[in-house]
């Protein structure tokens, strides 16, 4: 189907995490061991995005960590059981995400706001056990209904609810997004990494609203490593994207120095909280 189910965005800093990704280049696997490699992750407490990808990279997960020992820890776990096939790999700390509604598909976001997840927190947020255990379900499954939740929590309705509203408050759920097969609606999605010359930041910052407005950018990264700035686009023809990188670099010639371009092909996982769902759950 197109929807694939629906999930809720959660500024995972505020529970005390840091978010980094893992970028691999493989020598040359079977569709046998990409898939035993994929399954791997998917069972991996730290992992909560596993995605496929052509280009200059064969795929990249992203990895919850309460610190970089932590983030190292997971990254040897990985690379000693299949350093063998592994050509490449790059670890990226983001810094800041920002999200974006498919404005393409849904007139209402045309205005482009934009939902902002931040590393480093000022203040972690005091939260319990019921409150993770909600934020654990809503994480894969943003539908599930209030009564079902109070049902498996063994709580009440009504306790749901308020905890789930003093959790969008909070701004630890930062919003709902549906997990959309765009394969399936003949789109296909990019992600682009960009070098910046970094001599003017005002001219960054447009570069940024640039982004935010353009009806086919869902994501904007800045992490340290790869490049400076990423963005992902979603986008229906090759000749669509090329328009989009012309006028990108056309515009803000003097800000991009050069860029990268990674076709994502699937994406396996989409989990904001897996180490408590996976622990809490199974």
């Amino acid at each position: 189907g197109v929807i694939k189910g629906f999930y809720a965005v959660l500024d995972v800093s505020k529970l005390g995490y840091m978010y980094s990704r893992l970028f691999v280049q493989f020598h040359g696997i079977s569709p046998p061991k990409e898939l035993e490699i994929i399954n791997y992750l998917l069972s991996m407490n730290e992992v909560g995005w596993v995605i496929s990808a052509d280009g200059s990279w064969d795929l990249y997960f992203g990895i919850w960590s309460k610190n970089v020992e932590e983030l190292s820890q997971v990254v040897d776990r990985f690379t000693y059981k299949y350093g063998a096939i592994i050509k490449r790999r790059e670890v990226s700390i983001t810094t800041k995400i920002h999200h974006f509604q498919p404005k393409f598909l849904l007139p209402q976001f045309q205005e482009g706001k934009a939902f902002i997840m931040e590393s480093g927190a000022k203040k972690v947020a005091e939260i319990d056990e019921l409150d993770y255990k909600i934020l654990s379900l809503v994480a894969v499954d943003a539908r599930m209904p209030l009564i079902a939740i109070a049902t498996k929590l063994n709580t009440s309705y009504k306790v749901v609810s308020y905890r789930l509203s003093r959790l969008e408050k909070s701004g630890i759920i930062l919003c709902y997004r549906a997990d959309i097969n765009f394969n399936a609606l003949n789109y296909t999605h990019y992600k682009v990494f960009l070098t910046l010359h970094n001599n003017s930041k005002e001219r960054e910052e447009q570069l940024l609203e640039f982004l935010r407005m353009h009806p086919n950018v869902i994501y904007v990264t800045e992490a340290m490593s790869i490049s400076d700035l990423e963005f992902e686009c979603i986008i229906p023809s090759t000749s669509d994207f090329y328009n989009l990188i012309r006028e990108l670099r056309s515009k803000f010639f003097d800000v991009i120095q050069e860029h990268s371009t990674l076709m994502l092909s699937e994406t396996h996982q989409i989990n904001y909280l897996p180490i408590e769902s996976k622990t809490l759950f199974g």
